[in-house]
């Protein structure tokens, strides 16, 4: 795996050093390593450009998504009231029907996963195409997508209008 990610000897000495207190040999100099790159660090190295000001549109988006991941407040609220067992749940049912519960999901969790699953396919669809600007069928399979999803989501039509339509050579 150190050859496919790209990751020296020198690399792989400092984090045993580092991390797991391995004694490095004579005359072993440590190798900055860089942190985990998150992804709104990652957006900033992007040059300016129709993917970056996507990238910048589609951050907020994938905030909300990571909510759930890092614990922010409304989604542990969401996490309680959503969980059969949760002490929270039956609390929120003293003052809520159950359809509140079922609705809530869907406008916090289910639809918004469905969307960003959709734009992602029918994202990473259109970038191979510039990687791969000979191949009929993945062009084909991305205009399909599109075709379907643009007029769909605002989120959508954001996309479709900042970078989408410019790399298909859409002219609407």
């Amino acid at each position: 795996m150190a050859q496919i990610w790209g990751i020296t000897n020198d690399q792989r000495l400092t984090i045993e050093f580092q991390e797991m207190e391995v004694e490095p040999p004579p005359g072993f100099v440590p190798q900055p390593i860089r942190p985990f790159p998150t992804p709104g660090q990652l957006i900033t190295d992007i040059p300016e450009g129709t993917k970056k000001r996507m990238l910048e549109r589609l951050y907020p988006e994938y905030q909300d998504l990571c909510a759930y991941a890092h614990g922010r407040p409304l989604a542990g609220f969401g996490k309680g009231i959503f969980d059969d067992r949760s002490v929270a749940r039956r609390e929120f049912l003293q003052f809520h029907k159950e359809s509140n519960i079922h609705e809530l999901f869907s406008q916090r969790v289910l639809g918004p996963a469905q969307i960003y699953s959709l734009v992602s396919v029918a994202r990473a669809t259109v970038e191979l195409t510039i990687l791969y600007p000979a191949s009929v069928e993945l062009r084909s399979a991305a205009i399909r997508a599109w075709n379907e999803l643009h007029n769909s989501h605002l989120l959508m039509n954001a996309i479709w209008n900042i970078r989408t339509k410019d790399v298909l050579g859409a002219t609407g």
